[in-house]
């Protein structure tokens, strides 16, 4: 099975808020602010993982991840009519 990923605080944030099926939360150490705080509070509320990770494991992932990335179950689609 493959993973889905989504990157960036703005993203990662609205798919906590709206019940997305994340997985696991990776969190840049050196990442901080406002935004990082409320991305980790709102996954340990709905028990999910928050990994502290080093930055190079993110940058190998996506260049444009602004110190988070989060792992989703992959959804299903399903066809209609056929």
């Amino acid at each position: 099975m493959s993973w889905d990923w989504i990157y960036g605080r703005n993203a990662i944030r609205e798919a906590l808020l709206s019940g997305a099926p994340v997985t696991r939360v990776l969190v840049s150490r050196s990442a901080h602010g406002v935004p990082i705080d409320e991305i980790v509070a709102l996954a340990r509320e709905q028990n999910v993982g928050v990994e502290l990770v080093d930055r190079t494991l993110l940058d190998q992932r996506t260049g444009n991840h602004q110190g988070v990335i989060a792992e989703l179950r992959p959804i299903r689609l399903l066809e209609i009519g056929r």
